[in-house]
């Protein structure tokens, strides 16, 4: 059986799936995961006057390096042509993020853009930092989204969309226990984020999604399996669900075409 090759526009909710069904090395060969990138920055003109350094400094990892300056260098549409998807997967999750705004462009202000200090250096210490709730953060993002949809159907008519429809949990589980989150969190320090407003715009964002691709495919886990799980791999948080949640949205991507066996 030939397999499938899977895109991913979205973050850990939608990448770590193929590691808890132990199919990691299986998918990874065919698999192009575009991470810390709003819509409202993905498909928007390059930042001007900034090129990436030939090699990653020292405090950013490989991984880290490649999704700073993808988002900022616009590169998500090319790696997609030469990819060539045959299914696409996004989620909102990474849209936690505020933006930088600067003339006739936008950027992600992710937590690894912030940790390498490019936020103080030229050119994005001349861009406006915008919150992500700001209404003109929102319609940035609707006008991305439009230009995502507008590019699948122009020039990937044949990929398969699917749209994991990820929500921010209420509660998570410990040591068998269900525990209610405290509402009231942080990006990082000074960036603050309220469960219930994530959730909020997360259901702007899906209706608006719905509208603009109606022929999309659409996964959303119940609510009973949409649970923090305080022994993740990646530390407690209101998107780092437990294994059912997982197992629930890849089983729905299996009956999507996107169907990878044991090696």
């Amino acid at each position: 059986m030939r397999r499938p090759r899977l895109a991913i526009i979205g973050s850990c909710v939608t990448r770590d799936i193929p590691g808890v069904m132990g199919l990691e090395d299986v998918v990874k060969p065919h698999l192009l995961y575009l991470a810390r990138g709003s819509f409202a920055s993905l498909f928007a003109p390059p930042v001007p006057g900034l090129a990436a350094p030939e090699t990653a400094p020292a405090d950013l990892t490989p991984w880290e390096f490649r999704v700073i300056y993808d988002d900022l260098l616009k590169r998500a549409a090319e790696k997609l042509v030469a990819f060539a998807p045959t299914h696409l997967v996004v989620d909102f999750i990474e849209e936690r993020f505020d933006l930088l705004v600067g003339t006739g462009t936008a950027a992600t202000y992710s937590w690894e853009l912030h940790r390498a200090g490019l936020r103080d250096q030229p050119p994005l210490d001349t861009f406006t930092h915008l919150s992500r709730h700001a209404p003109e953060a929102f319609d940035l993002w609707r006008s991305g989204l439009e230009a995502f949809v507008r590019f699948l159907r122009e020039t990937l008519p044949n990929t398969r969309l699917i749209f994991h429809d990820a929500r921010w949990a209420l509660d998570y589980m410990e040591d068998g226990q269900r525990r209610p989150f405290d509402p009231d969190r942080v990006i990082w320090p000074g960036i603050p984020a309220n469960i219930d407003d994530h959730n909020q715009l997360l259901e702007r964002y899906s209706q608006a999604m719905r509208q603009a691709a109606p022929n999309a495919f659409y996964v959303r886990a119940p609510a009973d399996l949409t649970l923090g799980d305080a022994a993740h791999r990646w530390g407690l948080s209101p998107f780092h669900y437990g294994e059912a949640y997982y197992r629930y949205v890849w089983r729905r991507l299996g009956e999507l075409g996107v169907e990878f066996s044991p090696a």
